[in-house]
């Protein structure tokens, strides 16, 4: 069974009733009248206070050594290869015990 846009209507019809026409308010003499007079300005809003932030005040004793960043760098693949040594050891030593 096909609805076609007539039975539609009538089935719904608060769907399809004319919409009452909204009353827009004229602006009134005395609302232009006091833009006009404050020149035009809109309503000054509250500022909020810029926040100050304070510079970080660093040291040279603060600052990384760049050795130990090299060593740090330069160790990395060992590290790694280390993990990897002993996860496959790890298994190996759980296949060993069956």
């Amino acid at each position: 069974m096909m609805i076609c846009k007539a039975d539609f209507e009538e089935l719904f019809p608060e769907t399809f009733r004319a919409k009452e026409n909204l009353r827009i308010r004229k602006p009134e003499i005395a609302c232009i009248n006091r833009w006009e007079d404050d020149g035009g300005r809109t309503a000054l809003l509250p500022q909020r206070p810029v926040a100050s932030v304070p510079k970080p005040d660093y040291h040279v004793e603060q600052w990384p050594d760049p050795r130990r960043t090299g060593v740090a760098m330069a160790l990395m693949p060992a590290i790694a290869a280390l993990g990897a040594a002993q996860a496959m050891m790890t298994v190996w030593g759980r296949q060993a015990r069956r």
